[in-house]
């Protein structure tokens, strides 16, 4: 038996299905790490044993005398493990006494839902802790939350006291439960596929909400109610669209595999198009969730699929929903001066692929080809010009390739000139949206939840984004409690605060990951520097000491996708500056932001500099000044600008640090907020 056969690794962890090797290379004693696990009855293990009518929870660690130990040694004794009968073994950084409490009330209340308790012979469940676990009657989402806020207290309790924090958040957690029921699943412990706790609890990583509010569940069930109509979901920064979308698309797996009917239009593929930053932690939670008829897409890989299903109309492509989340962030097909700026449709018009015609011959087919070489602004619909992505779905819409489009949008949240974001078409009515005459059902989110400054009033992360949106001169409401921006400097557990320097910010994202160590902290920056192709390892943001000498030095971001989330590269990401493509969308515990000198206060204004503004293929043609003139030049750019630096000063949950480069800038911003 080899590790490779048994073991499973999620994250730091590592969980051994004991039970799943052939028989001839199974053999206990062969495995070194449970040989050592199982050897040490004080190393922290969680162990599952289970067959169709017998479930054994437990764990072992801290003594050598508990029962869980003992009853590990007898299942292991027995040695008569196979496909019908299984031992599941976990153990890694992830195991603690705190989440096997957790993970063992989880499966439990889960098994007693299906029909599992310690009274039934025909589904016996053998629970060898005497650890709590929770009520019948308490929910999952009950259970998380009080586990949740206990640590929470307990983090503060220890900060307040200088002893520390080694709580490890449960970023593996959903995933390890996720795997552990997979088995049980396997075996016929239940004929659910993934309870809908553990569902929740997979998207708990990138979302700081495990369930929607009831204004989300209107939307959704109106969406879902509705599937003939197109929707359009507005919603600033970390009102949960994101976390909306995914369960929207869970609704709509659950109705597609019901449908028997190869003609009903809820009959065919539900496209979810991330931004692709975020793809890879989108497909995990897509393959989690088990959702059969989803597909995770960026908009490039969706047009590519598109490309096929137009090039041959035998193939039977068919969506029933498209959902795109961040919809103000799709390309628009104008032409503008780098080629990057249209990217994803222009790359798709001309791309050939090897297609096979009715004949089975190969060809070369393109939308340039499928078009007849008309360009994209001059497409026709219904005697309508095809502009942009969302004309382009409705083209679909027309041709009974797709039935309905669902999208996400933040007008604020534009921040590349190639965008739909930039020139909105949309216009509304409380009831009504219309996009180039493409009729959409409107649907509101207001209220914040990204933000939770720990200590604070429930209202004091909607005060902060009302405040951040107020400085950046993207709404004129000053009427918002500026006391979330006027804690004391000196509190390290505050909030907010302003620093001295880029070194600051890293050494508070490396201070917030030694207190939680799950966290995900990363310093963040406008695009004031140039990111050099040839080395991008190379230092490029720098501080400066007293004489003006650079002193310190950091690269940026050597990734976009799993910038945030991919643990295997923490170390080397957090020690990066991330740009607004690296985390746009994306949720960070800490976020540390270096204000850089692409935007300025001129005394009346808060602008972009464009002369500092470093993303060549991200900004706006300079020809627009002679076309457009000078103002409207200036105006574009000041709302990319401004864009850009309300999702950068918006990522943090927990705590947010500010490195002003501009003093000018800086004066201002503390003028706005009263901080003196």
């Amino acid at each position: 038996m080899t590790d490779v056969i048994l073991a499973k690794r999620v994250g730091g962890s590592c969980i051994y299905d004991l039970g799943s090797a052939p028989k001839d290379q199974y053999c206990l004693v062969d495995s070194t790490p449970c040989k050592a696990t199982i050897a040490d009855p004080k190393q922290m293990a969680l162990f599952i044993y289970c067959d169709r009518s017998y479930v054994c929870i437990g764990s072992q660690g801290e003594s050598a005398n508990n029962s869980g130990n003992q009853r590990l040694q007898e299942l292991v004794a027995k040695n008569s493990l196979d496909q019908t009968r299984r031992l599941l073994l976990v153990t890694g950084k992830a195991i603690t006494k705190d989440s096997i409490s957790f993970i063992e009330s989880v499966l439990v209340n889960e098994l007693k839902e299906a029909g599992w308790s310690q009274s039934n012979p025909d589904k016996k469940l053998d629970i060898a802790d005497s650890l709590p676990t929770p009520q019948h009657s308490t929910s999952m989402f009950e259970c998380f939350n009080i586990w949740m806020l206990k640590h929470r207290r307990r983090r503060r309790r220890a900060k307040k006291e200088n002893t520390g924090d080694t709580y490890n958040y449960p970023d593996e957690t959903p995933e390890i439960l996720s795997s552990i029921w997979d088995v049980l699943h396997e075996i016929g412990c239940s004929n659910k596929t993934m309870p809908d706790g553990i569902r929740n609890l997979l998207i708990s990583k990138y979302s700081p909400r495990l369930d929607l509010d009831s204004k989300q569940k209107n939307i959704l069930n109106n969406i879902v109610e509705n599937p003939n109509n197109n929707h359009i979901i507005l919603g600033g920064a970390g009102t949960g669209k994101t976390l909306l979308l995914f369960k929207i698309a869970t609704e709509l797996d659950k109705q597609a595999q019901t449908v028997t009917d190869r003609d009903d239009p809820a009959n065919g593929q539900i496209a979810l198009i991330l931004q692709g930053n975020f793809r890879d932690e989108g497909k995990d939670i897509e393959d989690q969730y088990h959702m059969a008829n989803v597909e995770i897409y960026s908009i490039g890989s969706f047009t590519a699929d598109v490309v096929k299903a137009l090039a041959d109309p035998t193939r039977d492509i068919r969506y029933s929903t498209i959902l795109v989340d961040e919809g103000h962030g799709l390309p628009s097909f104008k032409e503008g001066k780098f080629g990057k700026t249209n990217n994803g449709f222009r790359t798709q018009w001309c791309k050939k692929y090897k297609i096979k015609d009715h004949t089975g011959n190969t060809i070369d087919f393109s939308l340039s080809k499928y078009f007849k070489g008309e360009l994209p602004g001059e497409l026709k619909y219904s005697g309508e010009p095809v502009n942009d992505y969302i004309d382009f779905f409705h083209y679909l819409k027309a041709r009974d390739i797709i039935r309905n489009v669902v999208i996400c949008y933040d007008p604020d949240q534009w921040v590349y000139s190639g965008a739909i974001g930039r020139e909105s078409d949309f216009q509304f009515s409380d009831e009504e949206c219309k996009y180039h005459d493409i009729q959409f059902i409107p649907h509101r989110l207001e209220h914040q939840y990204r933000i939770s400054p720990d200590g604070q009033d429930s209202d004091s992360g909607t005060n902060f984004v009302k405040g951040i949106r107020y400085f950046l001169q993207l709404d004129t409401d000053s009427n918002f409690n500026r006391e979330v921006f006027r804690q004391d400097p000196q509190n390290t557990e505050a909030y907010f605060g302003i620093v001295n320097s880029i070194q600051e910010l890293f050494d508070y994202v490396d201070e917030k990951k030694k207190q939680h160590p799950g966290s995900h902290n990363r310093v963040v920056a406008g695009y004031a520097v140039d990111w050099n192709k040839q080395d991008s390892d190379s230092e490029v943001w720098f501080d400066t000491d007293e004489s003006g000498h650079t002193v310190n030095g950091w690269a940026w971001n050597d990734a976009q996708e799993g910038f945030v989330y991919d643990e295997s590269s923490e170390e080397r990401h957090r020690h990066q500056v991330g740009s607004i493509f690296a985390v746009q969308g994306q949720d960070l515990d800490y976020a540390g932001v270096i204000v850089a000198r692409d935007i300025g206060y001129n005394g009346q204004h808060v602008h972009g500099v464009p002369e500092n503004y470093k993303h060549s293929s991200g900004s706006i043609p300079k020809s627009e000044k002679d076309q457009y003139g000078v103002e409207h030049y200036n105006q574009s750019f000041d709302q990319q600008i401004r864009g850009i630096y309300y999702v950068l000063l918006t990522r943090g949950i927990h705590g947010v640090r500010v490195f002003f480069q501009d003093k000018a800038l800086e004066e201002h911003f503390k003028d706005v907020m009263g901080i003196h």
